[in-house]
C-alpha cells in the first residue's frame, strides 16, 4: 500500500507508531519515497521548504500516522570550549553549512575540505555516526498544517 503523506504534526505522541528513518538530506526534501518500519511505502509530498525533525509525525489522507526518526549518518564533530567554537561557528555559517550546535560541540556533515579548514583553525574534527539535527536557518518559517 502506498500512503501519500501531505501534512505533519509536531509530536510527541504517547501512542506506538510505525517509524520512518531518514537522514538529513531526505528530511529536507519536500517530495520523496521511503519505507516505514512496517514495510509500508510512503510517498511524501510536503510544502516546499519543510524540514522534518526527529519526532515529527507524518499523517496521510487516510489518517495513518508515522513517526519520523533521524537516521544516524556520518558527521564531523568538533569539541572545545565555547570561546574556541564561536569563530568556527562563524566560518561554517559563512559557508551556509547546516550546523548542529551543542554547548561544547559543533556537528556538520562530514566533508574532508571543511575538516581541513577546521584543522587550520587549530581544532580537531572527529568522525562520528549520529542523527543530525542542525539548527533551522535564521529566515526559516515553519510550515504547519494541522
Amino acid at each position: 500500500m502506498i500512503n501519500s503523506c501531505f501534512r505533519f504534526d509536531l509530536g510527541p505522541s504517547d501512542e506506538t507508531l510505525p517509524e520512518v528513518a531518514l537522514d538529513y538530506d531526505q528530511r529536507k526534501k519536500s517530495r520523496f519515497r521511503a519505507t516505514d518500519s512496517e514495510d509500508e511505502i510512503l510517498e511524501v509530498y510536503l510544502p516546499r521548504g519543510t524540514v522534518l525533525r526527529h519526532g515529527m509525525i507524518l499523517i496521510d489522507e487516510a489518517g495513518r500516522r508515522v513517526r519520523v526518526v533521524a537516521r544516524p549518518q556520518s558527521l564531523s564533530e568538533v569539541r572545545a570550549e565555547a570561546s574556541a567554537l564561536l569563530p568556527l561557528a562563524y566560518h561554517l555559517g559563512n559557508r551556509h553549512l547546516p550546523l548542529e550546535v551543542k554547548s561544547t560541540a559543533l556537528r556538520y556533515e562530514s566533508d574532508h575540505v571543511i575538516d581541513d579548514m577546521v584543522r587550520q583553525l587549530g581544532l580537531t574534527p572527529t568522525q562520528i555516526e549520529a542523527p543530525f539535527q542542525p539548527l533551522d536557518g535564521a529566515y526559516k518559517h515553519a510550515h504547519h498544517e494541522h
